[in-house]
């Protein structure tokens, strides 16, 4: 039910509207530059933007000299993507396919970093994804995760609201813990969906056990609170404090968004 909501278009119209907006572009511009000046790959070897969506984080890549991988779930997204590559005179730079995360058709060991960035919370069968992930990234390669995070202010606010049946979501049908994260599963016209708020926790172990161990954990955007306010001058202010603690603070355990840089230990060694 989840694949067939991914494979249509309304659900990453939604996610598009939401959040690649110009208000969010410097945000994603300051983070983009931490992780390059963090990992410092080569722009010989190319990168796998996994559930690239409509290619907006792989244009951004590509712009600044890098060969992208990107591939998705959804053929109606690709068409998308195919279109904006094509009009950031990127198709030299950025090839794109479907794939299924949970069942990637590389080889091992086939990119030196691994780009996935608001994917692993939609995905029910993320064990499955995040073992695919670390087996397609190279010994010595990076895997760079962006996802939500349960423990926040943000997400634990909303848990117990829906908890008292003031959910944000209005077309709740479950909602249930899990040891993933606290799942919340939507009806729409679209079909059915999953947004997970992730224990960070519980990821990092999951991916310990395929041998990656993490390099750099910081913070994202601190709050999502945006998205209740129109444009104006409270939007500016909460932009303002997610720069604010992204530049500043970057403690992530209270900050909705979580960035994750795990590097795959040759051998699966924890660091020493």
């Amino acid at each position: 039910m989840v694949a067939e909501c991914l494979a249509k278009s309304p659900v990453h119209d939604l996610w598009e509207r939401a959040h690649l907006t110009e208000e969010n572009e410097p945000f994603y511009r300051m983070a983009c530059d931490f992780i390059l000046g963090t990992l410092q790959p080569s722009v010989a070897e190319p990168i796998l933007d996994a559930g690239c969506g409509p290619c907006i984080h792989a244009i951004r890549l590509a712009r600044r000299g890098y060969k992208i991988q990107g591939v998705d779930f959804s053929e109606t997204v690709l068409e998308k993507a195919r279109l904006k590559i094509q009009e950031a005179g990127l198709k030299e730079s950025i090839q794109i396919r479907r794939e299924d995360l949970t069942a990637l058709s590389f080889a091992d060991n086939s990119f030196r970093h691994v780009w996935c960035w608001g994917v692993l919370m939609h995905i029910p069968e993320v064990e499955k994804a995040i073992a695919e992930l670390s087996r397609v990234t190279r010994p010595g390669g990076h895997v760079v995760l962006s996802m939500v995070n349960s423990h926040s202010l943000q997400a634990v606010i909303t848990m117990l609201k829906t908890r008292l049946g003031f959910g944000k979501f209005p077309q709740l049908v479950h909602f249930c813990r899990t040891a993933p994260g606290y799942e919340y599963w939507t009806q729409s016209g679209a079909g059915t969906h999953l947004t997970r708020h992730c224990h960070i926790r519980w990821v990092i172990s999951e991916f310990q056990k395929q041998g990656l161990w993490v390099r750099t954990h910081v913070a994202g955007q601190f709050t999502e609170q945006f998205l209740k306010f129109p444009p104006g001058r409270i939007r500016r202010m909460i932009h303002g404090w997610n720069h604010f603690w992204f530049q500043r603070i970057r403690i992530p355990f209270f900050s909705f968004g979580n960035i994750l840089i795990l590097e795959k230990r040759r051998g699966g060694n924890p660091p020493v």
